[in-house]
């Protein structure tokens, strides 16, 4: 494995939610990639906070770096 590995998870008890928790996990190396992997960080965070409130207060917004390395990658 090359670089550093890590590793984000959150469990959120969702009050009312029939199938329980609500967990969202990612993990990424640090390279060149990286802001890719910080907006999908942000980008869960933002799906979290839907699933809670019904809303997102302040949606994360991808850098033109980050669009163009999903344009390239997908």
């Amino acid at each position: 494995m090359r670089g550093i590995h890590d590793v984000h998870e959150r469990v959120l008890p969702v009050p009312g939610a029939e199938a329980g928790p609500l967990t969202d996990g990612l993990s990424g190396d640090a390279d060149p990639l990286r802001p890719r992997h910080d907006a999908a960080l942000e980008d869960s965070r933002d799906r979290a906070e839907r699933a809670c409130t019904g809303t997102v207060a302040r949606p994360a917004r991808w850098s033109r770096y980050v669009r163009t390395l999903r344009r390239l990658i997908g």
